[in-house]
This record gives C-alpha cells, structure tokens and sequence, in this order.
C-alpha cells in the first residue's frame, strides 16, 4: 500500500491506496482534529487527487469544514488530458480516544514547532 503525505495550508493530508479503496485523513494542525474516510474509486481516480494535493497545473482543491464534525475536500480538474470536473470528498471528524496516540500527537507538533 502505497502512502503519499501533502502539507497544504493549516492541513496534513495522508493518502493511501489499497487495490480500489483510497483511505483519506486529515490534520487540522491548528485546531488538531483528524478527518478521515474510505472512498472506493480506482487507479486513475487516484491519480486525479494526489495531482490535485499537488496542485499540478490545471489541477487544485478546496478546503470546508463543517462544525468541526466533517470536512470536504474539492478536487478541480481543469486539463486537456481529462474532461474538465470537480468532484469533493466527505471526511469525517476521528474522534481521538488512545492516550498515547493523542501524546504522539503533541510530540509531533512540538517536534515541528521547533
């Protein structure tokens, strides 16, 4: 399974690819929240989105946050390879209850801090 990190803005986006399935998490490194969800698409569909995390030319993405209970993720499309879309990712709020997990956390924000 093959991993890809993107720091874009506020947000570390992890993205992984398991036969059709494309796990999605994001840290809000502000308010340090976790979204996440498992969207069942393909190859070229994945493709599309790490150009997108990328943002290749003709290729971007949006960020929404709702209540801080999910977050939407847009892709746009805009090459002459592809037919022009936009296409968005529902990713919800982890709720993070492992103490050591929530510790690791904090180091990792402190580490990067300094």
């Amino acid at each position: 399974m093959e991993e890809y990190k993107y720091y874009i803005d506020e947000y570390t986006i992890t993205t992984k690819l398991s036969g059709l399935t494309i796990y999605i998490t994001s840290f809000d490194n502000i308010t340090h929240k976790y979204y996440e969800n498992n969207i069942n698409l393909g190859i070229n569909d994945y493709d599309l989105i790490k150009n997108c995390l990328e943002k290749k030319n003709g290729f971007d993405i949006y960020f929404n946050k709702y209540a801080n209970q999910y977050m939407i993720i847009g892709f746009n499309v805009i090459n002459s390879f592809y037919i022009d879309s936009t296409f968005s990712v529902i990713l919800n709020e982890k709720n993070i209850k492992d103490i050591d997990q929530i510790t690791l956390e904090i180091n990792k924000i402190n580490i990067n801090k300094n």
